[in-house]
């Protein structure tokens, strides 16, 4: 008993130290101040952006969960010098076992696989680290953490990875919003709840611009002072963890004929005018919006928008770097209060729900499932695919890349896409209700949920921007 008061005073000082380190000194240095934001030289130029580009390009829309698995794995197994893959979160799962049995395979070709995962993430996803040491411990194989929790240094804990690509060589690289999940990739008939995503995948005849664009981005995430080197905790239980990943993958191709896939990629891609690949900058801190300027003044030259988001949240520093929207026609699609999957993101949505909803048309995604999907389409040519989401964490705080299509053709494709979703949805009136359809059966929000919206709704308020 006599040692309980030093350990209890002690962490009590510590929570308060974290409290005042990350909400504090972060909350209010950082977001209150208009002007303490990053620098950067990263600019786009929208004019070529909206220019035919010489070099043959094509984009594939991945939508599909399944397929979206078996392009991954097939374009892997092509994978000849390098493969690079990035995401935010790896949860435990057969789709985890199969894309890391992917990459120790193409690791034994000699190809060089670099992986990097998102260091606070890591904690709630990865489930073991002798999956990590595993991939670790091969000779072809780097992994890195980005940004991984310090204790010692609470405002770090804002600076996330928030990318998620596949890169093949030169050749292939896909852009969009899918984590290494079960509930992103595996079909119907599986028994968890789904989650609707979607990528694009660039390529060309050969190496590609913007493939390698995409590829000197990863580099030098990989190589950034916050991605550090993952360290081995331990040889234990290697040959099991590789066992089960080797055979996850090969279970995988015996029960899923990939045979196909590469020809079914290039026969059904559309070639387009470009593809533009636009990135943020790496900082700790509230980083230059680029992604959304640069999103927002191509927004601009267009009156017809259409948004999809899985959030839709704005905050005070947001709106200054918003497109002029008077006299837009804007639709907007996003989950519904009943089922969106990020409960804090859910109620600082609530707090914009209504304003949206007399600013444009705003759809809400009734099922039990959710959408994931980042997706926006401006006029007749062009429609941006990635990994930013509508919202200030996104802006201002992750590192975050899309990729603009510019393409008649491409953006018809993706607006028939994002419909399927919106004939599934309920339009939200000004004054928070729904508008009937006989087609659509509104789901029913718990008296609980109800509560914990508006409670989060009041935390959100203050700060928004970490949401």
């Amino acid at each position: 008993m006599r040692g309980k008061g030093p350990l209890f005073i002690k962490s009590a000082l510590f929570l308060l130290y974290f409290a005042v380190g990350h909400l504090l000194i972060f909350g209010v240095l950082l977001f209150a101040t208009p002007f303490m934001i990053g620098t950067t030289d990263l600019e786009y130029d929208i004019e070529t952006i909206r220019s035919t580009s010489e070099e043959k390009t094509y984009a594939q829309l991945l939508d599909d969960r399944e397929f979206s698995l078996q392009s991954r794995i097939a374009l892997m197994d092509e994978a000849k010098e390098t493969l690079y893959v990035s995401t935010f979160t790896a949860s435990d799962g057969l789709t985890k076992e199969i894309v890391f049995g992917a990459m120790l395979e193409a690791a034994d070709r000699g190809v060089q696989v670099r992986f990097v995962l998102d260091g606070l993430a890591r904690i709630e996803t990865v489930d073991d680290y002798g999956y990590l040491d595993t991939l670790a411990m091969h000779e072809n194989i780097e992994v890195r953490l980005y940004e991984p929790l310090n204790p010692l240094l609470p405002h770090t804990i804002q600076n996330r990875l928030h990318d998620k690509m596949f890169i093949v060589d030169d050749h292939y690289a896909t852009s969009g919003g899918r984590n290494i999940a079960d509930r992103y990739f595996l079909g119907e008939a599986s028994k968890i709840r789904a989650t609707y995503d979607r990528d694009v995948l660039i390529f060309g005849d050969g190496p590609h611009s913007t493939v390698m664009e995409m590829k000197a981005y990863y580099e030098e995430l990989f190589y950034e002072s916050f991605a550090k080197e993952y360290r081995i905790r331990s040889e234990k239980n290697r040959e099991v963890f590789e066992d089960g990943m080797r055979n996850a993958y090969k279970q995988y191709h015996d029960e899923n004929d990939l045979s196909f896939v590469l020809s079914e990629i290039e026969n059904t891609a559309i070639e387009v005018d470009r593809a533009s690949f636009i990135r943020g900058p790496f900082e700790r801190g509230k980083k230059y919006p680029v992604v959304l300027e640069t999103i927002a003044e191509l927004a601009n030259h267009y009156d017809e928008w259409f948004i999809q988001s899985p959030y839709i949240i704005f905050s005070d520093p947001m709106m200054k770097y918003l497109p002029e929207y008077e006299n837009k026609n804007i639709t907007f699609l996003t989950n519904n209060l009943a089922e969106s999957p990020n409960a804090w993101a859910r109620g600082a949505y609530l707090l914009f729900r209504e304003d949206l909803a007399e600013l444009g048309t705003l759809y809400e995604f009734q099922s039990r499932d959710s959408i994931h999907a980042k997706s926006m389409i401006f006029g007749e040519d062009i429609s941006v695919v990635g990994a930013l989401n509508v919202d200030p964490r996104s802006a201002f705080l992750s590192t975050e890349n899309m990729v603009v299509i510019y393409s008649e053709e491409f953006r018809d494709a993706l607006y028939n896409t994002m419909n399927e979703y919106t004939e599934r949805s309920l339009q939200v009136t000004s004054e928070g209700d729904y508008v009937d359809n006989p087609d659509v059966e509104a789901l029913e929000i718990q008296w609980s949920r109800r509560i914990s919206l508006r409670l989060r709704s009041i935390v959100a308020r203050y700060f928004a921007y970490m949401f």
